[in-house]
């Protein structure tokens, strides 16, 4: 049999589009300054005829001056990216027509670029770097506008360039590259360039973070398992207090609800240890609060000062330290404070005298080391058995130990001895007898 006919050559790849020809270039710079009254004589796709501001040599588009014609920019002002295609294009001349903006890094193209000028108008930002591919252009003038940092290092690469126009851009500087630093080259009047750059002012602060928002009443009265010892919390029979759970619910052993929120929390006597749960003050629906005969330690929390809604509080019977806190006569609806049998010191703070409207005693009896004068507001309710100083002034401290005695001196050392005297010297021989 014959074999099979060979499958035809694949066809090679169609070349790359060629770039759009300077006068659709043009018709696209004119789409978007807005298609301007101005430049109503750009019909069609040949330039050369009779377009306003275009010249042509040998029926090529190569200068575009567009300058002192603010009818361009009745539109649109920025500078159009789309110039850059009219690579055609040997001069260039947008002064003071009111275009705004930054410069476009698209007109890098315009590698046939000898002139430039968009003096005079209200450009900002910094020098585009790829411009450094404009090796053709022999005068830039960018003058009188708000440009602003360094002329790029990579600009190093323009040696044609023998003017190169920046005056009046007063937030331009730096060092200039080699060769644009050359005499007479670069005009830099009323601008930093040539000096270094200033440094940045600091940044400012972070905004502070956000605060968390408050824990859940669940989660905030299960911190009470992360202040008592894992064996005293495991023989309480605490096991239904568990974070993100509803405190409401029959597990959790010793909460009150009404109205399906917590309204109190009595642990008496369960053999509880550790400190008192700051995050407790997160529950501001509590009302009662009794957890006497345990064996809390530490001080009375302050936070719990937040409890606005706070009227019975029994911590009697614990081993609590410390002050009381001043911020609890913020507690404006507490009726009965029970403290009694703690080892609190200090004395009563002189702003419960004019808080706890509704007191009706505060007990603070077998706490020896309360001393102090009782507030006069709260006076006739105060229970403080057992506890002699309150009522008279708390005991000076004691004074400081005196310094140690600096050691005696020791006696003096005795004179050394003088050295003995030399033996006296024998007397001398008697001289020999005569034969």
């Amino acid at each position: 049999p014959s074999p099979p006919p060979s499958p035809p050559p694949s066809p090679p790849p169609s070349p790359p589009p060629s770039p759009p020809s300077t006068g659709f270039a043009l018709l696209d710079v004119k789409a978007e300054l807005g298609n301007p009254v101005a430049l109503s004589s750009w019909t069609g796709s040949d330039p050369c005829a009779s377009w306003a501001g275009v010249t042509c040599s040998g029926g090529v588009a190569t200068r575009l001056d567009l300058s002192y014609n603010t009818g361009v920019t009745a539109s649109v002002s920025t500078l159009p990216v789309s110039l850059g295609l009219a690579t055609t294009l040997t001069s260039v001349d947008l002064s003071g027509s009111s275009f705004s903006g930054t410069l476009p890094g698209a007109w890098s193209s315009l590698t046939a670029l000898t002139f430039l000028s968009a003096q005079g108008n209200g450009l900002t930002g910094a020098l585009p770097s790829g411009w450094s591919t404009l090796t053709a252009a022999k005068s830039l003038d960018l003058r009188s506008n708000t440009l602003t940092s360094t002329v790029p290092a990579a600009w190093s690469t323009l040696s044609a360039v023998s003017r190169l126009y920046l005056s009046d851009n007063s937030a331009m500087c730096g060092m200039l590259p080699s060769p644009l630093d050359g005499a007479g080259i670069t005009a830099r009047t009323n601008t930093g360039l040539g000096m270094a750059c200033p440094s940045p002012p600091p940044l400012p602060p972070s905004p502070p973070s956000p605060s968390p928002p408050p824990p859940s009443p669940g989660n905030a009265l299960s911190t009470l398992q992360s202040s008592v010892s894992p064996a005293a919390w495991s023989a309480a029979g605490l096991s239904g207090w568990a974070s993100n759970t509803d405190p409401c619910s029959p597990v959790w052993t010793g909460v009150t609800c009404v109205g399906g929120v917590p309204t109190a929390v009595n642990l008496a006597s369960y053999a509880l240890d550790g400190p008192l749960p700051a995050d407790w003050s997160h529950v501001a629906t509590l009302v009662d609060i009794d957890l006497s005969g345990n064996s809390f330690s530490g001080g009375l929390p302050e936070a719990w000062s937040e409890l606005g809604s706070l009227s019975y509080l029994q911590l009697s019977s614990n081993g609590l330290t410390g002050t009381l806190p001043a911020a609890y006569s913020a507690l404006a609806v507490m009726q009965e404070l029970y403290l009694q049998n703690n080892a609190l010191y200090s004395t009563i703070p002189s702003g419960w005298g004019s808080a706890f409207g509704s007191l009706v005693r505060i007990v603070l009896s077998d706490n020896a080391n309360m001393c102090g004068t009782i507030p006069a507001g709260i006076s006739s309710r105060v229970i403080a058995t057992g506890v002699s100083g309150l009522g008279s002034a708390c005991p000076s401290p004691p004074p400081p130990p005196l310094p140690p005695s600096p050691p005696p001196s020791p006696p003096p050392s005795p004179p050394p001895s003088p050295p003995p005297s030399p033996p006296p010297s024998p007397p001398p021989s008697p001289p020999p007898s005569p034969p």
